[in-house]
């Protein structure tokens, strides 16, 4: 299983992968980690990158829950959404993986190993097992029916 791990900058990506390594090494899985800057390198979303992505079995976007780390200009918002806008658009299907360290890893691998037991790849499937006339909540900020400002609001 090929899984690309995406998000933007101060997500948790590296961590992320890094702990994910061993677990996935051991059921002969790996790990590609996407970060922002090939994805983002002009401020749009690399065509060839994208396109890349189709080769995936899972994709998993890393969520805006971790701490801002000031090693840059910050735009973190801004490069998720677009991230998602164009993973929607391309039709990949996704997973946003939150929480802060054991339960991120937990929660990424659980998410895996649900795209495995639905037998679905990245590229070929939308992210909807069910499309049917079901209605759905659409954030105005980044259109990811399963935004975390939605999911978070309760919280606050």
């Amino acid at each position: 299983m090929k899984i690309a791990l995406l998000g933007a900058q101060s997500t948790g990506k590296t961590s992320l992968a890094t702990a994910l390594a061993t677990p996935l090494r051991s059921r002969g899985q790996s790990v590609t980690v996407v970060t922002a800057t090939m994805l983002c390198p002009e401020g749009e979303l690399s065509a060839f990158a994208l396109e890349q992505l189709h080769g995936y079995d899972a994709i998993l976007l890393c969520g805006l829950d971790l701490p801002w780390v000031a090693d840059g200009p910050q735009a973190r918002e801004a490069v998720d959404a677009l991230i998602r806008t164009a993973l929607q658009r391309q039709d990949l299907a996704y997973r946003v993986v939150y929480g802060i360290g054991p339960q991120r890893l937990a929660n990424a691998l659980r998410a895996i190993d649900s795209i495995a037991s639905e037998g679905q790849s990245a590229g070929g499937s939308s992210r909807f097992p069910d499309d049917s006339a079901t209605w759905r909540h659409f954030c105005a900020n980044c259109g990811d029916p399963q935004c975390e400002r939605r999911i978070f609001s309760g919280r606050l």
